[in-house]
This record gives structure tokens, C-alpha cells and sequence, in this order.
């Protein structure tokens, strides 16, 4: 796909690559200051320069680097999808030596919330029946964990090469599942928002799981999960796990965001509830909500199909006034089943 790129996008990409680390701040390579600064600036006088031969240019346009991470181009500047972008690499548990080496190089080198985060996914392994390098691992995290006093909010995430599967994790809340295949991921920051102030537990951190399907029409298809959880100070129901979720996202009663959803209720009990979302889009996602005590789990799985649309910056021009993205056709709620049948049959807790 990115040999269809005019030679100025390839320059970005790869110009991404090359740009050196500013270990300081706690952002994605491609999102440090000052290279951003200076590339937005270089691609707003190249779309200036477009405009001036090709007149107006209006619209969106998603460009890809070499790595597969998305980005919109607009005539603002240039923007990163942090979904599509899938910012956090998931370390495999066979590269567990590798991955100590990296989260000291991390620690020192001024990222200790990205140390934390690989010394508790080794750590968190301690549980799991593995090899003895791994179990290696799993101490030296302890051990670094004590002495550095840092710690990692959320879950954890890791590929187990011989089981060829995802693993997720979060000791503090009590939950583990694993997906088949590999997945990448992302990571996002809620703060308290809604209606129901006094349930919120203030900053939450949720994990996006994200691969790549095989279409027979050959088509782009994708499988999505989105993971969070609240420790509470007061016995809940699965209807209030989904108030405070809604909230959180805007997807409230009476919302703009809300506007045309339609939910089926497939599955409700004491402590679980599975519900079927549509947008007015063919197909639809889950939701699901499980509860214990004052914990809350919350999974959302999309599988969503889209068409594909040429990226180049010449189709761009022709395409003026457009959002430029593959069109969503559907949502493969048959595929979404399954995958959560998957993920509740080996899902240990909350």
C-alpha cells in the first residue's frame, strides 16, 4: 500500500524512523516535539504549495508509514489515530531476557511508566506454569518493581509464542483472558466525566486489542477489543457497570453520540450482562459487563469490514471535500460472537 505514496509521504515515514528519542517526555516517537513541530510545518507548506497548482484542497486524508500506523492529514496539520496507531508493542514471553535489558534501558534512560509496564507483565506471568528464563524474568521484575518503587496502573498484555496466544492480565482487579492469534495494542486515559460523579474511581486506564482478519471478499476486516475495569466504593449491578461506561464515553440517553443506537439485551444475570449495539451500520458489536463484589469489567468487541479506497495523495485532490478513509460496510456480529465465546470461556475472574 505504501508504494502508492508520493515520494513527500514516504519522506514522512521515514523521516519518522530516523527521528532521534527525546526520552523526557512520556509520548509515541512519532509525537515528540520538536521533530512533530517542524514535519507538520514542512507538510503544511507542501499542501499549501498543492493548493496553489491544483487549487482548494479540503477534506481528510489517512496516511500510513512504514510500520502500518495510521495518521489524518488535513489542511490544519497532521494528526495520530491512537487506535490505529496501537502505540504500546506487546512483548512476547520468549524474548523475556530481551525485554528485562529493555525496561532497564527504559528506567534509566527517563521512561520508568514504560519500565513499570514491562517488569509487571513479566511479573505478572509469575502465576502461569513457565519456563525457567521466564521465571527469571518474573523475579527480576518483582525485584525492580521494590527497589525502584514504581508501580503500573492497569492491565498488562503479552503473546505467548507457544500457545500462539494474547494474553491479558490485571493482578489488582482479578481478571485474566487469553485470545487466540496475535494482537496489537493501545492504551487510553480516561478522567471522571458523567452523571455519577461519586462512583467514579478517577483516572482509568483501558486497554484496545486489535488484528488483522482475513476478508474473503478481500476486503479490510479487523477485529477490535476494548478492555477496561473499576474497583468501586460500593456494591454495583451490571446496569450501573454500563451507566458509568457510557458516561465515561458520551454514549449517554439523550447524547448526540447516542443518537440512532439500538441495543438488544442478549444475555443478563446477577453479575453479567452481553449486549448487542447497532449504529444504523449493517451488523453489529458487544458489549459485555461482568461484576463482583465492587469490581467492574467491561468488553467491547467490534469486527468491523470496511471497502478500500486508494490513498494516494493524487486520488486525495480528486476525492476534495471527502473524508478520506475506507468506508465502514459492517459489522460481522457472527465473528464478534465468536470471538467473546473465546474470551469468556478462559476468562478467570473478576
Amino acid at each position: 500500500m505504501i508504494s502508492r505514496y508520493k515520494i513527500p509521504v514516504l519522506y514522512l515515514a521515514l523521516a519518522a524512523l530516523m527521528a532521534p528519542p527525546v526520552w523526557a517526555e512520556e509520548k509515541p516517537p512519532l509525537l515528540r516535539r520538536p521533530w512533530v513541530e517542524a514535519e507538520k510545518q514542512r507538510m503544511l507548506d507542501w499542501l499549501s504549495g498543492m493548493q496553489n497548482r491544483k487549487g482548494e484542497v479540503r477534506g481528510f486524508w489517512w496516511l500510513q508509514d512504514g510500520h502500518g500506523r495510521s495518521f489524518i492529514l488535513s489542511g490544519t496539520g497532521l494528526d495520530s489515530l491512537i487506535l490505529e496507531t496501537m502505540p504500546v508493542s506487546v512483548p512476547y514471553d520468549s524474548d523475556a531476557p530481551l525485554h528485562m535489558a529493555e525496561a532497564r534501558a527504559r528506567y534509566s534512560g527517563g521512561q520508568p511508566e514504560e519500565a513499570a509496564r514491562l517488569w509487571k507483565t513479566f511479573n505478572a506471568l509469575a502465576a502461569l506454569e513457565i519456563p525457567a528464563y521466564q521465571k527469571k524474568a518474573a523475579r527480576e521484575s518483582a525485584r525492580m518493581l521494590q527497589n525502584t518503587g514504581l508501580s503500573f496502573t492497569g492491565p498488562v498484555v503479552i503473546f505467548r509464542t507457544e500457545q500462539k496466544e494474547t494474553l491479558v492480565s490485571h493482578p489488582e482487579h482479578g481478571y485474566r483472558f487469553s485470545l487466540p492469534e496475535q494482537y496489537r495494542a493501545a492504551r487510553f486515559r480516561f478522567k471522571k466525566a458523567g452523571r455519577r460523579r461519586s462512583m467514579e474511581p478517577g483516572e482509568l486506564h483501558t486497554l484496545a486489542l486489535k488484528r488483522k482478519l482475513v476478508s474473503e471478499s478481500g476486503k479490510r476486516k479487523e477485529a477490535i477489543i476494548i478492555t477496561s475495569s473499576d474497583v468501586l466504593d460500593k456494591f454495583i449491578r451490571p446496569r450501573d457497570c454500563r451507566i458509568l461506561w457510557r458516561d465515561r464515553t458520551g454514549y449517554t440517553p439523550g447524547s448526540t453520540r447516542s443518537a440512532g443506537l439500538n441495543e438488544t439485551v442478549k444475555k443478563e444475570s446477577d453479575n453479567e450482562l452481553l449486549v448487542s449495539v447497532s449504529d444504523g451500520t449493517p451488523g453489529a458489536w458487544l458489549e459485555y459487563y461482568r461484576v463482583k463484589d465492587t469490581t467492574c469489567l467491561h468488553v467491547r468487541i467490534l469486527v468491523p469490514e470496511f471497502s478500500i479506497m486508494d490513498k494516494s495523495m493524487q486520488n486525495a485532490l480528486v476525492l476534495e471535500g471527502r473524508k478520506f478513509e475506507d468506508p465502514l460496510e459492517l459489522y460481522d456480529a457472527e465473528m464478534a460472537r465468536e470471538i467473546f465465546e473465546d474470551l469468556v470461556a478462559n476468562l478467570s475472574g473478576p
